[in-house]
């Protein structure tokens, strides 16, 4: 073996060092390299164990406490407000059909005022779906209560989450204005 070997041996302690002929006076260096190559090959496996076992425990007992401190019952971000119809005195179902036939006929003449994928469209689009929902539970039999109602349900849906809570709200007053005695 040539010093450049064996130089190469000691700088790179990860060589398999046992198949090489290594002098005799190089013996304990090299086997004192290796040795202490092992060690630290150990220690390093024993950190990187404890610290995945430290990491576990912690997630382990962050969600533990996150399920027995979490509150029984979490309340949605919107109110129930906006899905209530209000206990007044409304229309007959039929008065209430023909009123809604002409406010859907309304909002249709609007779409061809609005430009297309703007926010006003996507809104006039809500408001139009609202007064379907509520069209298709009169045709159904339902009363006009049972009917806002439901159509009030729609603004909990994705289709109506692009739409502002202020605009949602105006919509239900509008309704209740058409529908109520």
């Amino acid at each position: 073996m040539t010093y450049a070997n064996l130089a190469y041996a000691l700088y790179y302690p990860a060589m398999e060092l046992q198949g090489v002929f290594i002098r005799k006076r190089f013996n304990t260096r090299a086997y004192e390299l290796k040795s202490l190559y092992k060690h630290k090959l150990y220690l390093m496996k024993n950190t990187v164990s404890n610290l995945l076992s430290v990491k576990l425990a912690l997630v382990s007992f962050v969600l533990a406490g996150l399920f027995l401190f979490a509150p029984s019952h979490i309340q949605a971000q919107t109110t129930n407000e906006l899905f209530i119809a209000p206990n007044i005195t409304y229309v007959s179902s039929s008065t209430a059909t023909s009123r809604v036939e002409e406010k859907i006929l309304s909002i249709k003449s609007q779409f061809e005022t609005v430009v297309h994928g703007s926010q006003a469209y996507a809104d006039l689009t809500v408001k139009y779906a609202f007064y379907e929902t509520i069209l298709n539970k009169l045709q159904e039999g339902k009363t006009t209560k049972e009917s806002l109602q439901t159509g009030l349900k729609y603004f909990g849906t994705d289709a109506a989450s692009a739409t502002s809570r202020s605009n949602l709200v105006t919509y239900k007053q509008e309704a209740i204005n058409l529908l109520k005695q």
